[in-house]
């Protein structure tokens, strides 16, 4: 039997420090909220005990106080800062909208994902064909390696088997881009969507056609809200 030697846990950034970094330099970082399933760009002002967090226009956000807002340091995305959310509309002198979040104690290790994902609920014809389900589901998300599906929840239980292989897919945005999957695996699911797995042949045109349309998503991103002093 082998014996293997840990690498040792790199320290994390002492908190304080890193939102200040953010706030002052009026960086714009990725925020999430996992119960909304929304990703936006945004921009934080921090004062004294919390945290805010500017609304880019146009966005509805589902969303209640005690629940996680959590972003990956852009200079550091091995840490992640998760901040409770404690006030669910500011309206700011500036005419700007934020919430707001506790300062958090510290910075959790390690981040959970290491590729952004892209809401795609507001777009209608980006949809992951399954073969071996004999169906078609809209994507809720999308990423370099995975993608969130609506499904009926009487499919969730009995067709999506975690961690079992789909074996095959497709990636289709209406007539216009076909994504070929050569793998898709179920990791989660709850009563009405379920998290997917996938694999694409590298280097293959099917491989550029996801990172188009990454891309594409990626500049359809709500722009980010920048926060003024108060």
């Amino acid at each position: 039997m082998f014996g293997f030697t840990k690498r040792p846990r790199e320290q994390a950034p002492a908190v304080g420090p890193v939102l200040m970094r953010l706030s002052d330099g009026r960086q714009a970082v990725r925020m999430e909220i996992d119960s909304a399933m929304v990703r936006f760009n945004t921009g934080l002002l921090v004062k004294d005990a919390v945290v805010l967090v500017g609304k880019p226009e146009g966005l509805e956000v589902s969303m209640s106080t005690g629940e996680i807002a959590r972003f990956r340091i852009p200079w550091e995305k091995q840490f992640e800062v998760r901040m409770e959310i404690t006030v669910l509309q500011l309206n700011l002198r500036n005419g700007t909208e934020a919430f707001v979040c506790k300062k958090p104690s510290g910075l959790a290790y390690p981040a959970r994902r290491t590729s952004d994902r892209f809401n795609t609920r507001r777009f209608t014809n980006i949809h992951l064909d399954l073969p071996a389900l004999k169906d078609s589901f809209s994507i809720l998300d999308l990423s370099a390696a995975g993608c969130r599906v609506d499904a009926e929840p009487r499919l969730v239980m009995n067709a999506f088997r975690l961690n079992r292989r789909l074996w095959e897919g497709m990636i289709t945005v209406g007539e216009q881009l076909r994504v070929r999957l050569d793998l898709v695996i179920p990791r989660a699911y709850d009563n009405k969507t379920v998290g997917l797995e996938f694999k694409v042949n590298r280097g293959g045109r099917h491989s550029q056609h996801l990172t188009t349309l990454l891309g594409t998503l990626a500049i359809r991103e709500v722009r980010p809200q920048s926060l003024q002093p108060v």
